[in-house]
């Protein structure tokens, strides 16, 4: 194709181009969004040539050059025309927001199926928990079974041991809280700090009270 074909190819290619999409583009825009078809310089040419014959204007933004489509050769639209569309805007507007919120109602309902359980695994589930009752019935009637009984007198040692482990357990954590309060007197740390660095663990670390 020889180079006055080419020109004449892409000056009306460009020009259409622009008037079918009727938004303003740099040069460059125009030779990025026809995939490079003609060559940068031509494609100046080309617009400049739309400028010239009256289909194109151009405007200067800084350093830079815009070209859009001449306004005046498109059909002017009446008032009645206009309102019209700003109508179909709000209609169409409205139309988007239900359909959107339709589309949220299906996408929820979706995964909240998705998510359940299947037959096989509910009735997988059921088997497991109906062997764990088997198990647990089976340890309880042998709890029942058994003849030996507790004696009042195992029952009061019992108790004594319990009072005497829980004085015992009040007293070391007094002794204890004393001897870190001290510490804590000549030392900049918070307590948590310096627990943590002396490796102390106390009751509330493992959620635990000392009982009444």
């Amino acid at each position: 194709m020889s180079k006055v074909a080419v020109e004449e190819k892409g000056s009306k290619v460009i020009v259409e181009y622009m008037i079918q999409q009727n938004r303003p583009y740099s040069a460059t825009d125009v030779y990025t969004n026809l995939h490079q078809e003609f060559g940068k310089t031509l494609v100046v040419k080309c617009l400049d040539s739309g400028v010239q014959s009256g289909q194109l204007k151009e405007k200067v933004i800084g350093k830079q050059k815009i070209y859009f489509a001449n306004q005046d050769n498109f059909p002017k639209a009446d008032e009645e025309a206009l309102r019209n569309l700003d109508r179909l805007v709000v209609e169409q507007a409205e139309q988007l927001k239900a359909e959107q919120a339709e589309l949220k109602n299906i996408d929820y309902h979706l995964k909240t199926l998705t998510s359940a359980q299947t037959t096989a695994q509910l009735k997988a589930k059921v088997t497991q928990l109906e062997n764990e009752i088997s198990e647990l019935e089976a340890r309880l009637n042998a709890l029942k079974g058994t003849t030996k009984q507790v004696t009042p007198g195992d029952k009061k040692k019992a108790i004594e041991s319990r009072d005497v482990c829980v004085s015992e357990w009040r007293k070391r954590k007094r002794m204890a809280n004393e001897m870190i309060n001290g510490i804590l007197e000549n030392c900049p740390k918070k307590k948590k700090d310096l627990l943590e660095e002396m490796g102390v663990e106390t009751d509330e670390d493992h959620q635990v009270v000392i009982p009444n």
